[in-house]
């Protein structure tokens, strides 16, 4: 979409590496503010849990882009660390369904009851095994599969965290 040089270096069995070339932009060029971020109008804070670094910084990229406060870990316990002198009450909470001995819907349930509030949350899940999605879909949380686009990422952020009509 960018019509930036794209390049793929792919080897059987040992993954790819993708290369874009983005020319530097002009200190002049920047906007003078960031887009108005669509869903959570407040921008809010959004937690991201998931034991692959990349992902977490990835979404961390993203959603702050699109103008969130972001706290990442790679475990339940990790994230509850990391909140432990957090302030505010998280607006979203984004967990890796199956994450290294841990399981995301208990790991959303801890965080919940660690706020004493149902803060939205979905889960996010590369697994395909039927009796696992089952207990994913059963959860009551959204439920995405990667890999998730940044337009799906974005619908499921406005559902989850869309007011109930009265």
């Amino acid at each position: 979409m960018l019509a930036h040089p794209l390049r793929l270096k792919s080897l059987p069995g040992k993954g790819a590496m993708f290369e874009v070339t983005v020319p530097v932009g002009l200190e002049e060029e920047m906007p003078d503010t960031l887009p108005e971020s669509r869903g959570l109008a407040s921008r809010g804070l959004v937690l991201v849990i998931d034991d692959e670094v990349a992902i977490c910084e990835a979404m961390r990229s993203l959603l702050e882009s699109w103008g969130h406060a972001v706290i990442t870990a790679g475990s339940g316990a990790e994230m509850l660390e990391r909140i432990v002198d957090c302030e505010s009450r998280p607006d979203l909470i984004i967990c890796d369904y199956r994450l290294q001995g841990e399981n995301g819907i208990a790991v959303i349930k801890r965080l919940q009851s660690e706020f004493n509030d149902e803060i939205p949350a979905m889960l996010i899940t590369g697994d395909t095994a039927p009796d696992r999605l089952l207990e994913a879909r059963g959860s009551g949380f959204l439920l995405l599969h990667k890999p998730v686009s940044a337009d799906k990422l974005q619908q499921a952020i406005d559902t989850v965290t869309a007011e109930p009509v009265s």
